[in-house]
């Protein structure tokens, strides 16, 4: 069914030609003319040569599947983009909504007579200050319709100028937004950190939604009031019919404020994503952990005790995270409660455990193990060939058909920005390349598998994870990823970073279909 040119069919639906990119009304339209043509491919083209795409949706009578594919350019020399199996019109706007957000998220540069004094063309937006980062899928919840930027400004990549920009390091986030809140502003606010980038609709000085990678609504502005570094814009813009802000500015900049403190009090105690989090009674009744959390910041005392209880004193924050995933804002506020309560702490490593031997068994040579296992890895890397990932992937797939037990795969695809040609760009080099390697090693766990994709990419193989434990993790796995430049001689303001991910059964259940998915979106 995949694959990877689109082949013209006189018994496929053809659809008009647009020049803009399909809105969420042409989207549910699309599957409505599919669903009454069901087992024919309904197709929609889109754009005009040489970015011209096509749209298809196809029914699979059998199987009831939604099959969505995009495609770039007609025929012979067309190739697909990316393929999705869902039911939900709104996850396909939402891709598409990703992939094309105009010229919003790319470096604007300004001539020197429209350029303000105090912001020229050289300020932090110009370089993007940072690296950029791409998310494909494991963010598409949160996504949302947030980039309806599209049809207002009526094409893919009409541009309007800001009319107000400037750096977080002269204005806070909480001054900035009661900026445009004292102005009745109504439009969007971007933002571009050194690892992310927020975007804040209003209307008429109130947010209705506001989105960042893996989180969206009110918990995004919460996260954002605690950002301190990057550059911003202000885009006149019509309301948004998105609503994903539910409470009153000043409520969520007071939530902010305390969400900002309490994961700096974490940071001081020694708090990363590797660190283990160790109880620090082992015997504690649930009538003493109810007295300890009584007087803490949080008061639901289910999510404390579910959280506590998926403490096992030897596992690391984002492996805990992955037992039990929840937002940002959920979990700092959890791990600040439980560790101002005095009931766990951080360590940077575990004592290790002598091993005794079993009398009257004979040993076993490992080191056959390891030569064998060698052969299997890429000798410049020292990781897993894309064969062999395809392997283990097969045989993982094989576990699925058998115990019927989910599993995913994240893909992640890093290139550095050409520095003559932007719109070009290069390859890691192998010390970067390992640089990756060794941070997403750090957070992985022992059964998780990480090769090569590809040439130049890396996936990461996920036993026993289903799709929110997958993309929670990703996301992780970004910030890690970007926090630090991963050599000397790269900066991070040409680093252009791409996740995908996929799980079986969630996504679909097929390998194939598997890997088109979370195959992530080129920045």
């Amino acid at each position: 069914m995949l694959q990877n040119q689109r082949q013209d069919n006189r018994h496929n639906i053809r659809l008009p030609n647009q020049a803009t990119i399909p809105d969420l009304k042409q989207i549910y339209a699309l599957q409505a003319q599919a669903q009454s043509n069901s087992g024919r491919t309904v197709e929609l083209p889109f754009g005009d040569a040489p970015e011209d795409y096509i749209l298809t949706i196809f029914r699979d009578k059998t199987k009831g599947d939604w099959l969505w594919m995009l495609y770039r350019g007609h025929g012979t020399d067309s190739f697909l983009e990316w393929s999705y199996v869902t039911p939900d019109p709104g996850v396909i706007h939402n891709v598409i909504s990703a992939q094309f957000p105009g010229a919003s998220l790319k470096p604007i540069v300004l001539s020197e007579d429209s350029a303000r004094a105090d912001f020229g063309p050289q300020n932090a937006y110009e370089a993007l200050k940072a690296s950029q980062v791409t998310t494909s899928n494991y963010d598409q919840q949160s996504i949302s319709a947030s980039q309806e930027r599209q049809s207002a400004t009526g094409g893919m990549s009409k541009l309007q100028r800001p009319t107000l920009e400037g750096e977080l390091e002269n204005l806070s986030v909480p001054n900035l937004l009661q900026s445009i809140a004292m102005g009745k502003m109504t439009g969007r606010l971007e933002i571009a950190s050194n690892t992310d980038v927020a975007n804040v609709h209003f209307f008429e000085g109130s947010p209705l939604h506001c989105v960042m990678r893996g989180v969206e609504g009110d918990a995004a502005i919460i996260e954002l009031v605690g950002w301190s570094s990057g550059a911003f814009r202000f885009y006149p813009e019509p309301k948004t019919r998105v609503e994903t802000v539910k409470k009153r500015l000043d409520w969520l900049l007071m939530e902010g404020a305390a969400f900002d403190d309490q994961y700096k009090f974490l940071n001081a105690r020694g708090l990363t994503l590797e660190s283990f989090v160790v109880r620090k009674h082992n015997n504690i009744t649930e009538s003493m952990f109810e007295q300890s959390v009584a007087k803490g910041a949080c008061s639901d005392l289910r999510l404390l005790k579910g959280f506590y209880q998926s403490i096992d004193s030897k596992s690391t924050l984002v492996e805990v995270l992955r037992r039990r995933p929840l937002p940002k804002i959920d979990w700092v506020l959890v791990l600040y409660t439980l560790v101002s309560c005095d009931l766990v702490h951080f360590i940077e490593n575990l004592p290790e455990a002598p091993k005794p031997a079993v009398a009257g068994v004979p040993p076993v040579d490992w080191q056959v193990v390891r030569t064998f296992e060698k052969s299997m890895l890429r000798a410049d890397t020292e990781l897993y060939t894309y064969p062999a990932f395809l392997y283990f992937l097969e045989k993982e797939f094989a576990r699925f058909e058998r115990f019927s037990q989910p599993f995913s795969i994240i893909i992640i695809e890093a290139v550095l920005r050409n520095a003559k040609n932007s719109k070009a760009t290069d390859p890691l080099p192998l010390s970067a390349v390992k640089e990756v390697a060794k941070r997403v090693d750090r957070l992985k766990r022992k059964t998780d598998l990480l090769g090569h994709y590809e040439t130049f990419g890396l996936a990461l193989l996920l036993p026993l994870t289903d799709g929110t434990s997958a993309r929670s993790f990703a996301s992780r796995l970004a910030d890690v990823i970007v926090s630090t430049p991963l050599t000397d001689d790269i900066d991070n303001t040409s680093l252009v970073l791409s996740i995908g991910t996929a799980s079986i059964p969630e996504s679909c259940q097929d390998l194939g279909a598997m890997l088109a998915m979370a195959r992530p979106t080129k920045a």
